[in-house]
This record gives structure tokens, C-alpha cells and sequence, in this order.
């Protein structure tokens, strides 16, 4: 389970604050609705769930979205409209945005391998919410480039020095 989350009331879209109350929602506590959230993103074929960002790093202000990484065996544009439909739905009972980056096991295993900036930043801050195993393997190809010297991590930030 992840660390708590503050009680919002609102949730930020488009730069604007919208009630959630006027979307007919109740905020429902964390445990629930991540809960929910984790649950149908499995049963739609999630191999990975991983928040990043702020969340994960600590450091979230009260207008932060929630970042999360979803990893599926195969990208299809139809299920990634519905994991998108999903995580506004569940905005809307978190109180908070809830944001999702979907990629195919295919293609985060590239953006590792590639050392893309986007692999890097979730590697400098992650909480799990599920794995099948296929994002902690990636994870230590990432910590197996650190130790070698491929990649470097700039002091403590979120800056990355690559080889």
C-alpha cells in the first residue's frame, strides 16, 4: 500500500478547480479507491502499476496530480481510452487527478534500454502498486546501468548524467 495521501476536496483540471461535489461524487477514503483503481487496471490486463512523480517522491503540493505508470502486455488504443475513462473516474472519487502514462511491456523495456528521460525520472522516485515481476526486472537493469557507470545520478536531484 502506498503512504497516505492528503483529503482533497478538489481536483485540478485544464488549470481550473472544479468541486467534486458537482460532479455528483463522494471523496472516498485512499485505501478505497486506490484499492478500486489498482483492482480494475489489473482485470484489464495491467502487468505493472507504479506511481511516480511528486506522490512518489514525497514532495506532492495540494494541486498535484497523482502520476501512474501502467504497464500492459500489448498497447491497444481502445483499452488505453478505457484505462484513461478509468482514472478520471477515479479523480473524481479521490478528490485528485489522477494522471496515467501507459506503455506496452515492449516499449518501457526500449525506453529503459534506450535510457529515456521518462524511464529515469520514474526511476529516481516509484511506489509499486502492483507488479507481475516485469517492472522490478527493468528496475534492476536500471540499477545494474548505475552501478556500471551507463547512467549517473546528478548530486540528489532528479537530474540524470548518461553515458
Amino acid at each position: 500500500m502506498l503512504g497516505s495521501f492528503a483529503d482533497f476536496t478538489y481536483i485540478k483540471f485544464n488549470n481550473g478547480i472544479v468541486e467534486a461535489s458537482k460532479w455528483g461524487c463522494e471523496i472516498l477514503p485512499q485505501e478505497t479507491w486506490l484499492h478500486n483503481f489498482t483492482e480494475k487496471l489489473i482485470s484489464l490486463g495491467a502487468v505493472s502499476l507504479v506511481v511516480y512523480g511528486s506522490e512518489a517522491r514525497g514532495d506532492a503540493l495540494p494541486d498535484s496530480d497523482i502520476d501512474v505508470l501502467v504497464i500492459l502486455p500489448d498497447y491497444s488504443s481502445d483499452l488505453e481510452k478505457t484505462i484513461n475513462k478509468t482514472a478520471f473516474e477515479t479523480s473524481l472519487k479521490a478528490g485528485k487527478k489522477v494522471s496515467v502514462e501507459v506503455y506496452s511491456t515492449d516499449d518501457f523495456r526500449f525506453i529503459v534500454k534506450e535510457k529515456f528521460p521518462f524511464a529515469l525520472g520514474v526511476y529516481s522516485a516509484y511506489k509499486i502498486l502492483f507488479d507481475s515481476g516485469f517492472f522490478r526486472e527493468q528496475i534492476n537493469i536500471l540499477k545494474d546501468m548505475e552501478k556500471s557507470g551507463d547512467i549517473k545520478r546528478y548530486s540528489h536531484s532528479r537530474v540524470w548524467l548518461v553515458k
